[in-house]
């Protein structure tokens, strides 16, 4: 039996910004910014660049054909860093091109505050969508450390959440039965994974755990 309401809440339109490696502000006008394809084994450096998403590979087509305006996007891209250095705080190990092989990423402060910045501006959906993999690597990676501090936490909530609004998911249409037994569970051990696909979680617990949190969002005072 399908335990899924018959319809959910979508904004089909941010998700597809981030198929195409693109994140942005709720107006989507105040924030735009793409980024980069995944690259081979080397050495990278961030580099921030004001309506320069028209240089991306790829990316650009696909948001051009869902009517985006390509020339109003910034664009985060990874140049060599041997050819371009600049001191930086920040190194990462991310996946490459070549199978077991790792690219080495040096993000300067001014592009680590747009990342922690476009982090903020992710969407949650309760869509299961391809994310750009350029943004998947250096978002995850980059927002790994704190992902990890709050892990728990976020757990929790959600576990909590599931708990104290069964009758309110049953009225958005979940099955009573799932929500009553294994909802909260799913939810928890979910977010308490850490990785696998589709950001930790498989399509279904993604549908899961997007409900639980706007349960909690919706219950908070203001």
């Amino acid at each position: 039996m399908d335990v899924y309401p018959r319809k959910f809440v979508r904004r089909v339109d941010r998700c597809i910004r981030t198929t195409a490696g693109i994140t942005t502000s709720q107006d989507a006008k105040s924030f735009q910014s793409g980024f980069s394809v995944r690259k081979p084994p080397g050495a990278w450096i961030l580099q921030y660049q004001q309506k320069s998403f028209s240089g991306a590979h790829g990316s650009r087509h696909l948001y051009y054909l869902v009517g985006g305006k390509v020339s109003e996007v910034d664009f985060l891209m990874l140049g060599n860093s041997k050819r371009i250095f600049r001191p930086t705080a920040y190194d990462f190990s991310l996946p490459s091109l070549e199978f077991f092989l790792q690219a080495t990423l040096f993000e300067p402060e001014k592009e680590r505050r747009i990342l922690d910045h476009a982090l903020d501006c992710l969407p949650w959906s309760s869509l299961s969508w391809s994310v750009h993999r350029g943004l998947r690597d250096i978002l995850i990676d980059s927002a790994q450390s704190t992902m990890n501090n709050y892990r728990k936490d976020l757990a929790s909530r959600l576990h909590a959440a599931v708990g104290a609004n069964k009758h309110r998911l049953q009225t958005l249409g979940w099955f009573a039965e799932f929500v009553d037994e294994s909802m909260a569970d799913i939810a928890f051990n979910a977010i308490m994974a850490g990785e696998g696909n589709s950001f930790g979680y498989g399509p279904s617990c993604h549908r899961y755990c997007t409900s639980s949190l706007s349960i909690v969002k919706h219950a908070r005072p203001g």
